[in-house]
């Protein structure tokens, strides 16, 4: 059963606490999540330096190069590391290492990585 907490302001939406043995559970899929996700513990590198070198990367790269391979042409809006860096400075600046990507195909590329798909880039899925 869900128990309403007090709210400090009667106008905003009041928070809603899970009974223990389904806070459990939840916080058993946060740390499933973060042990998928380990780049939560570089989030800070993606900062104002991060989000300039950004801007100027997709300026000068504004096309998903994956979406090119397969003869499409979409507006890119994330630079994905090619490699993961996995905290390595050296990686994560190395332009060399960057691509232009739109949010579909990054988001396929990461979930693959992280071992969320089967296939990479939404390979192996028919179309037929």
């Amino acid at each position: 059963m869900l128990q309403q907490t007090n709210s400090a302001r009667s106008h905003r939406l009041s928070r809603l606490e899970l009974p223990k043995s389904e806070n459990h559970s939840k916080n058993n899929t946060k740390e499933q999540h973060q042990r998928k996700y380990k780049h939560h513990s570089y989030h800070h590198l993606y900062g104002h330096k991060w989000r300039q070198a950004r801007l100027v990367f997709l300026k000068q790269h504004p096309l998903c190069v994956e979406c090119q391979k397969k003869g499409r042409v979409t507006a890119a809006n994330v630079v994905d590391h090619i490699e993961r860096h996995e905290g390595s400075l050296d990686k994560f600046w190395n332009s060399d290492n960057w691509q232009a990507l739109c949010k579909p195909c990054h988001d396929r590329k990461t979930a693959y990585e992280v071992g969320f798909a089967a296939t990479p880039k939404g390979e192996g899925a028919s179309n037929s």
